[in-house]
């Protein structure tokens, strides 16, 4: 059964208060170390190794994106981002999405886009706009970029979608490597959308959920988008709130997958549905990567939250 949207509306009030969750853990499932190695960064959304010694952040307070460096050190990489929301990088250039906002959500406001940056040259120009609150980002082998949304028109349940969530409307954005001015608004119909990550193959893309009590990820084929399936469900009426945010891939093809609400990141084997609580006891914690460069261990993952911290995650020896 679906959950009914005024127990969705409760959901994403708990998922935006900043309440520190109750510890826990799975039989069997070992925990990595988890070490603060930055606090009073304010909310962030995001956060991406820019590969040369630096973890980019988007900051949404300040409206910016900042770059802070293994010893602590905080300078701004770019100011004037409104709402600033999923970040990648790629060959040295910052793709970052803005009006990352609930009130572009919920009044469907296509003021979105996604901002192009040298990080060289610190050059900027707009990659694509008309987008309604680009969330997570994240780019196919081709060079095709792809934004979620999990903020809906209240009222619109225009598409027939297998992830409930707040509002209706929604879909998976495509922006085509060729033709970046065209972004394709509906290329998959699966609502209510965060992380997004790609398997190695370049066969699906893995999609977290987040206003749904079962914390349910999905996987859609790049080739064709309306092949949409489940892989898992994380959460349960007895488990409601995970309020699964954005999520990364390991080299091994694992998921790792934060859940804002409540305080936790996942693992999960998309093939066998295997899931463990690597983490716990965080605070709204919002997006989870692999470290890349000088001082950002690549076998560490490292989190941001909406307390202004960034963890570092240390695997079980």
């Amino acid at each position: 059964m679906k959950p009914r949207r005024a127990s969705l509306v409760l959901l994403a009030l708990a998922s935006s208060i900043l309440v520190p969750p109750a510890a826990s853990a799975q039989e069997g499932c070992e925990p990595w170390t988890m070490t603060t190695i930055a606090e009073g960064l304010d909310r962030i959304e995001n956060l991406e190794p820019d590969g040369v010694g630096g973890m980019l952040i988007s900051v949404g307070p300040r409206s910016a994106i900042e770059r802070l460096l293994p010893d602590g050190t905080v300078e701004t990489a770019l100011s004037d981002v409104t709402s600033p929301g999923g970040l990648r990088v790629r060959r040295g250039i910052l793709f970052a999405t803005t009006h990352n906002d609930i009130a572009s959500g919920a009044f469907g406001r296509a003021d979105g886009t996604i901002e192009r940056i040298d990080l060289k040259t610190g050059e900027r120009s707009t990659y694509v706009e008309g987008l309604t609150m680009p969330n997570g980002l994240v780019f196919d082998r081709a060079g095709n970029a792809y934004t979620s949304r999990d903020v809906g028109t209240p009222g619109l349940d225009d598409i027939t979608t297998p992830a409930e969530g707040i509002g209706g409307d929604m879909y998976i954005t495509k922006v085509p490597a060729a033709t970046p001015d065209e972004p394709d608004t509906e290329w998959a119909a699966l609502g209510d959308t965060n992380g997004l990550a790609i398997d190695r193959t370049g066969t699906w893309m893995y999609v977290a959920t987040t206003f749904n009590t079962t914390a349910s990820v999905y996987r859609v084929a790049l080739a064709d988008p309306t092949v949409i399936e489940e892989v898992a469900q994380l959460g349960s009426v007895t488990d409601p709130v995970n309020g699964l945010d954005d999520m990364t891939i390991g080299p091994d093809g694992t998921l790792y997958i934060t859940a804002n609400g409540t305080g936790r990141v996942w693992s999960l084997d998309p093939v066998t549905g295997e899931s463990c609580i690597i983490a716990s006891g965080l605070m709204n914690p919002t997006a989870v990567k692999f470290g890349r460069g000088p001082g950002w261990s690549p076998t560490h993952l490292f989190v941001s939250g909406w307390d202004g911290r960034i963890l570092e995650l240390t695997p079980p020896s």
